[in-house]
């Protein structure tokens, strides 16, 4: 006896004729003051029900009491019980040589509580999870409507984010280096000197009398240390004002403009603006 008294678990022997011959305090504390030496186990479970101490849910008292006498004379696995006092315990029923069947029960509250507790945390992380993923889409897809071309660079200077419309900026070889498909990187991946050195050695960019480590040494200079919007050609004749600003984190957001009709527009007037003033100096010299 003092064995089973001094194990951790509620210990509880039935003889073949389902009678209880021994128990320990732990298993008698479970079910006081309801325990005693010959009680069978169906008058103890039924007194368990009848005292609000055992949960029949849906079953009436007779279900409950068959179902658990089901499980009782043919053990199997151990399965958890939640009594109405909010106790978990863990029953492990097993039979003995001459007929007779030992039970262990565990309490097993804090582990259920904790568990309980962990799917609760599991359940509010997936649903924030799932609103930062719904944010996150809003966010692409407003991206990817704007009708300018945007980039977003991370502290190490690694793509992240892009739209389709930046994509488009780039119509040579320089656009074999960015990710096929638009929008979130899930990894950051293209360096964005990769990307400017593509664009240079492709020889679409003018590099105005610069050798190429020299041009891209200083689109990179500006790129790092953002002053304000510049443009940018391409030797088809496209200008795109680039203007660029550093994030609290050390990345780099790129906004893109085709502004090329508004340069070109600008180009037409000051040709015409250049034209009356030779025509109006011309009229002045032949009135002198």
């Amino acid at each position: 006896m003092d064995g089973i008294e001094s194990a951790l678990e509620g210990f509880v022997l039935y003889d073949a004729d389902d009678r209880m011959v021994a128990f320990n305090s732990r298993f008698e504390k479970l079910f006081a003051p309801r325990v005693a030496i010959g009680m069978r186990f169906e008058d103890l479970i039924r007194s368990a029900v009848e005292h609000g101490l055992a949960p029949v849910g849906e079953l009436n008292v007779e279900e409950w009491v068959a179902q658990r006498m089901e499980r009782h004379r043919n053990p199997g696995p151990p399965f958890k019980l939640r009594l109405n006092n909010g106790m978990w315990i863990r029953i492990s029923e097993g039979r003995t040589r001459d007929g007779g069947l030992v039970g262990a029960y565990t309490d097993i509250t804090e582990l259920e509580e904790q568990r309980e507790h962990l799917e609760e945390l599991v359940k509010t992380t997936e649903a924030a999870t799932e609103r930062a993923k719904a944010a996150q889409r809003q966010l692409l897809d407003a991206i990817e409507s704007s009708l300018e071309g945007f980039a977003l660079y991370d502290a190490d200077d690694r793509l992240v984010v892009y739209n389709s419309r930046y994509r488009d900026f780039f119509s040579g070889p320089e656009r074999a280096v960015l990710p096929a498909e638009p929008f979130a990187v899930e990894t950051p991946g293209t360096p964005f000197e990769l990307v400017i050195r593509t664009f240079a050695e492709s020889g679409l960019s003018p590099l105005d009398g610069q050798t190429v480590d020299e041009w891209i040494a200083q689109r990179l200079e500006r790129h790092r240390n953002p002053r304000g919007p510049f443009n940018l050609k391409h030797k088809d004749g496209t200008t795109i004002r680039v203007s660029e600003r550093k994030t609290s984190d050390g990345g780099t957001i790129c906004v893109y403009s085709d502004i090329t009709e508004l340069e070109e527009h600008r180009h037409r007037l000051e040709v015409q603006a250049h034209g009356q003033a030779g025509a109006a100096d011309g009229a002045t010299t032949q009135v002198a």
